[in-house]
């Protein structure tokens, strides 16, 4: 694993460790993370449809929550400044863009907090 991986692993395990402090449970998402590595991960969750999934609806619930920053796709697109976007196709990008854009998410400078460690 490459540094940016591992780096962006590590984020994804604390998405999940903030999630949890805000009481929202994230089914199955560590394990996954652990199992298959973040970046994996992500590529997997991004491809997924975005439809009444488990996905889907925790990302509904991050954004009825003023959480989306705290969501996968947040992190992909801007995190340090998109540092983490060479890790993902100009699809998966599009797609984090579609994802929070349909939740009221149009750009970063709309969340003044980010993933924090």
């Amino acid at each position: 694993m490459d540094p940016l991986e591992k780096e962006f692993h590590e984020d994804m395990v604390q998405i999940y460790k903030l999630v949890l402090k805000k009481r929202l449970p994230l089914k199955g998402f560590l394990h996954l993370v652990i199992d298959k590595g973040g970046v994996s991960t992500a590529h997997d969750l991004i491809a997924k449809p975005d439809d009444l999934t488990d996905q889907a609806l925790g990302l509904n619930k991050l954004r009825d929550r003023n959480l989306l920053y705290l969501s996968v796709e947040y992190l992909v697109l801007y995190k340090d400044g998109g540092k983490y976007n060479k890790l993902f196709t100009p699809e998966e990008l599009d797609e984090c863009r579609k994802r929070l854009k349909e939740r009221g998410l149009v750009q970063e400078t709309q969340i003044d907090e980010g993933v924090k460690r």
